[in-house]
């Protein structure tokens, strides 16, 4: 094994994150895929994602606090889903999240997930 190699890799990787990888979102009833509705994440070490949360454990904020925000803030685009009518967007998700646990369980295990982002 040659240790280079996987360096970069992990470099490829941590540009993908910062870039982001599309999460298409699943019915939490059916496990099938709605059409159009897709979120475009940054990985958990995209860098403004992974000094979020370095900051936000060094300030002493819980798991349950702040791995939601950080999904928030990793939210590039938001495609095919509404509220009532009213598209959501990387400025209100977080209020989406916070009300759809199902959504953002969904995105906190993509966004977890390094091979989403391993590109072509």
């Amino acid at each position: 094994m040659n240790i280079n190699d996987i360096s970069r890799q992990v470099e490829r990787v941590t540009k993908n994150e910062d870039a982001g990888s599309w999460m298409q979102v699943m019915s939490p009833i059916t496990v099938e895929p709605i059409p159009g509705a897709r979120i475009l994440l940054r990985g958990m070490h995209a860098p403004e994602v992974q000094q979020f949360i370095i900051d936000s454990k060094l300030r002493g904020i819980p798991d349950t606090e702040y791995i939601p925000a950080a999904v928030s803030l990793a939210t590039i685009a938001v495609e095919g889903i509404d509220v009532d009518g009213d598209p959501v967007t990387p400025e209100n998700i977080g209020d989406v999240y916070a009300k759809n646990e199902w959504l953002l369980v969904q995105a906190i295990n993509h966004f977890h997930r390094r091979p989403n982002y391993l590109g072509e």
